[in-house]
């Protein structure tokens, strides 16, 4: 989840963010709480404090301040309040070839499934979206190619695919 939903975090610190992340770097359901914190800018200037989060694990159910980390879409979805959501489909859920990495090819758990199990996975997770009463509080899709995770050669079938099927929801 990185950088980016860190100032939100911060603004917002009842979010509650659910992860749908593919092995191996999910294997299986962990729940969080988040807390907003501040720690020391080592990487720009050291002397000041930048916004961070602390995850600590937790076994109570998702909900307010609360972070989902899991590969299965079930979990993903279940016991969702009925508020409304903001869904934000990073690419690299369906294939993370380089994981930001130049010695990508040298990993020996490199995630890098072929097409067609990338076009699977799209119709698996749009499925799920399919709930009773889900798609009706979608308040905004976000879709993030990630260049320097999911391989530009994969961009164009997977946009067709993805948008064809979340239209098909509306």
């Amino acid at each position: 989840m990185g950088s980016f939903l860190t100032p939100i975090l911060h603004r917002v610190p009842l979010a509650e963010v659910r992860h749908l992340c593919q092995p191996p770097k999910a294997r299986s359901t962990q729940d969080f709480t988040i807390e907003p914190v501040g720690q020391p800018d080592n990487l720009l200037d050291p002397d000041r404090i930048r916004p961070a989060v602390r995850l600590s694990p937790t076994h109570k159910p998702p909900g307010p301040g609360r972070y989902r980390l899991t590969p299965d879409v079930n979990d993903w979805l279940d016991e969702l309040p009925d508020r409304p959501i903001v869904l934000h489909i990073d690419m690299d859920y369906f294939n993370n070839r380089y994981d930001g990495d130049t010695d990508w090819i040298s990993r020996p758990q490199r995630f890098d499934p072929p097409l067609e199990q990338i076009l699977l996975k799209i119709d698996e997770m749009v499925a799920a979206l399919r709930r009773p009463g889900l798609a009706a509080r979608l308040v905004d899709v976000v879709v993030a190619y990630s260049p320097g995770f999911f391989p530009a050669e994969l961009w164009a079938a997977a946009a067709d695919r993805l948008v064809l099927q979340l239209e098909r929801m509306t």
